[in-house]
């Protein structure tokens, strides 16, 4: 029998999706379809079995913003004319490559016109209150429920049929193949063994305004090295101890060179840090259906991370910084599970293959 023919929708905010769908992809036989608004980094993704279809942009400046389309529906605003050519080329392309599943990481639109064309789908949860209409019609259309997280992660409220429809594969990452000790790291970046230092790593999907009192901060807490890594720019005048490195290809040894990491509750980051074991200061970024308030819950409950409401006064973080390196590890890295995205990747290829001899 031949390869199956997997399709992967990737939405455009931040880059958990797209480094997701990679570390599945690497795992597959055969071509996979990559569609999606923004593939940027699909560009240095070295696979010979990858084609992509960019797909137009959903929005505008000048579309309509009421809200009054059907509640199975997130988003379907009127008047944007490259919307048309944007499922034109999702359907055309159905046919086009023969797909036999589509992979939804992630779009209630997008799983809803594939079963729609007789596509089948599996569909990539995510943390949060997700029990509204739209949500419920996608899970139920789905042949099958991706979770990139272990059921002990799940939440407590989540409906039996969706536990019951999900296939939980375990927490994973781009950071799974790489070890080096905590020295090591430091060496390696260049951090003193002779002091503490905190990174805050900043993602694509966030806002710059959590970080605003970094600088007053850092002045409040010289006996750390604060290090900030990601898309911020350094404001006109900051303090001696703390230095932007901006985005950084590979974080991994930053990571695991600190002594503490704060970010946010994105996916994408709590799978990095769960990885590398780090002592992890949480502060959670508004985000629909409060996905990163709901997987910072989770992390409180288990110790796994402090978990900060929003970004504290700058005097009070010398007892954050010392609580931090209170918190379990090893529950944090409990979401990770060996070969997680081999099982992801085993799991499509299964249901895949059964849809292809049905």
């Amino acid at each position: 029998m031949s390869d199956c023919r997997i399709g992967f929708y990737v939405h455009h905010h931040g880059r958990g999706h797209a480094y997701r769908t990679q570390e599945i992809i690497a795992h597959l036989r055969g071509s996979a379809f990559v569609f999606g608004s923004d593939l940027s980094v699909f560009e240095d993704f070295d696979s010979q079995q990858l084609i992509s279809e960019l797909l137009p942009p959903d929005t505008n400046q000048t579309a309509s913003h009421t809200k009054d389309w059907p509640k199975v529906l997130h988003y379907a605003p009127l008047g944007i004319p490259t919307i048309r050519n944007r499922v034109y080329k999702l359907v055309r392309s159905f046919e086009k490559y023969d797909l036999d599943l589509l992979v939804i990481d992630v779009s209630v639109e997008v799983a809803l016109l594939a079963r729609l064309c007789g596509l089948p789908t599996v569909y990539s949860r995510q943390h949060g209150y997700r029990q509204d209409a739209a949500h419920t019609t996608a899970f139920r259309s789905a042949t099958s429920l991706l979770a990139p997280y272990p059921q002990d992660w799940e939440e407590p409220e989540t409906p039996k049929w969706i536990q019951d429809k999900t296939f939980y594969a375990g927490g994973f990452s781009r950071l799974a193949d790489q070890e080096l000790s905590t020295n090591e790291a430091k060496k390696r970046v260049g951090f003193s063994s002779h002091q503490k230092h905190v990174v805050v790593m900043t993602g694509f999907g966030g806002e710059e305004e959590p970080y605003q009192l970094l600088n007053e901060t850092a002045r409040h807490n010289t006996q750390w090295q604060w290090w900030v890594l990601g898309p911020i720019s350094p404001s006109a005048s900051f303090p001696d101890n703390l230095h932007y490195l901006g985005v950084q290809s590979n974080p991994y040894p930053y990571l695991k060179g600190a002594d503490v990491v704060i970010a946010s509750a994105g996916n994408n980051t709590v799978m990095e840090l769960a990885q590398i074991k780090a002592h992890y200061i949480c502060i959670p970024e508004a985000r629909p259906f409060d996905e990163q308030l709901s997987k910072a819950r989770l992390l409180a409950r288990k110790n796994a991370a402090l978990v900060l409401p929003q970004w504290s006064n700058p005097k009070v973080w010398k007892s954050h910084l010392q609580q931090a390196q209170q918190t379990d590890t090893n529950a944090l890295h409990s979401i990770i599970a060996d070969r997680a995205a081999q099982q992801a990747a085993q799991h499509i290829k299964e249901i895949a293959r059964v849809q292809r001899n049905t």
